[in-house]
């Protein structure tokens, strides 16, 4: 009498062959990511460039600072172009009014730390 069914062999077989590709799709899936990513991170650059020449436009030819501080009688004032901080209050800086999205174009989208600046809550969600 035969038996009909599979040998034990053949479902290991059959296990690695499949193991193998969805290993494979895996690691093509995580690189379309890093690409995307990547694609995202150069138009928030492109963003920032646009918003600094925006900003030169609009304030006679000068760029925005790089950083000021100013001491007042609320404590220090922080100016800079991508950030300002008073009384540990942090709001964008000069040039995000000239972008379509400044919290999206903050930090790198890869990045899932904190930042790096005193009260700074932005974060990058991936």
């Amino acid at each position: 009498m035969r038996r009909s069914g599979l040998t034990l062999v053949e479902v290991t077989v059959a296990l690695g062959v499949t193991s193998l590709l969805v290993a494979l799709s895996v690691g093509g899936l995580r690189a379309a990511g890093d690409r995307a990513r990547g694609e995202r991170c150069r138009g928030n650059l492109r963003q920032i460039s646009l918003a600094a020449q925006a900003y030169a436009c609009a304030n006679a030819g000068h760029l925005p600072p790089a950083i000021l501080y100013f001491q007042r009688p609320g404590g220090l004032r922080t100016l800079a172009w991508d950030f300002e901080q008073q009384s540990g209050q942090v709001k964008p800086g000069s040039i995000w009014k000239f972008t379509d999205q400044p919290q999206e174009v903050q930090q790198c989208p890869a990045c899932v730390a904190a930042s790096t600046f005193g009260a700074d809550r932005s974060k990058s969600v991936v």
